[in-house]
């Protein structure tokens, strides 16, 4: 059986059980503000939503099912259902839920043929979610995840070339840090000040290796034991020289 820090850092990752996770590692996660990254967030569901559709156009171009009638409903159903069901495995936290809900609004105004701004999408989310349970905006989750996103998307500029797409990564990291400090102050009572250095390393690390890898790992998992086992070992060994120096980070005075 794998076992290890980055093995219960990967459970965390895939399906939110973060309990095995030691907690040296989760006080450098604390204390470097790279904690959210543990979080099943709408990172999380939008990989798994984008990755179940490449999947399907896959399998839709090798197999030839492009004359099948209504693919794209079948299409959309099964992409909400697999969706929805990692929401809800992985703990149906807030940014989570907010995510899935902007799914289903996109398959929806696909359906409808029709176009809108996705402050307009996050602000109908924010609704459905406070709707269907009043006292979320009593949590720090709902407030993070939707300030955050709305943050992004105030900020999003379509750049190119490695230079531009460097200098819209920082202009998002430091609009992120400006706009969640208070947020961040008042739910947690302090506020990390390495937390950008560290985000800008883990960040990159996190979303653009570590999911979609994860993804595909706990895929296989669902399916069957032997190739799941092999994409946790290599992520494993990935992750292994990371905790060390996130560690001595959070160490810092």
């Amino acid at each position: 059986a794998l076992v290890g820090p980055s093995v219960a850092v990967l459970q965390g990752l895939s399906v939110g059980v973060r309990g095995s996770v030691p907690d040296e590692l989760w006080d450098a996660f604390a204390a470097t503000g790279t904690a959210h990254l543990m979080a099943i967030s709408g990172l999380h569901v939008t990989g798994c939503a984008l990755f179940t559709l490449w999947l399907l156009r896959s399998a839709r171009r090798l197999t030839g099912l492009r004359r099948v009638p209504h693919w794209t409903l079948a299409e959309a159903c099964v992409v909400l259902a697999i969706t929805a069901g990692y929401t809800w495995l992985a703990g149906a936290s807030a940014p989570a839920l907010r995510t899935l809900a902007m799914v289903v609004i996109a398959a929806a105004l696909r359906f409808a043929r029709r176009n809108w701004r996705v402050q307009d999408t996050l602000a109908v989310a924010a609704l459905c979610l406070v709707a269907a349970d009043p006292l979320a905006v009593a949590s720090a989750g709902f407030w993070l995840s939707f300030v955050a996103t709305a943050t992004l998307v105030a900020v999003a500029q379509a750049e190119t070339g490695i230079a531009g797409r460097l200098l819209a990564f920082a202009r998002a990291q430091v609009a992120i840090l400006a706009i969640l400090t208070p947020v961040l102050a008042a739910a947690f009572g302090r506020i990390s000040l390495i937390a950008p250095f560290a985000n800008a390393m883990a960040i990159p690390l996190f979303s653009v290796l570590l999911l979609p890898l994860v993804l595909l790992g706990t895929a296989f998992e669902l399916v069957e034991a032997g190739p799941g086992a092999r994409v946790w070992s290599a992520l494993a060994a990935i992750l292994d020289p990371v905790w060390p120096a996130l560690i001595a980070m959070g160490r810092l005075p």
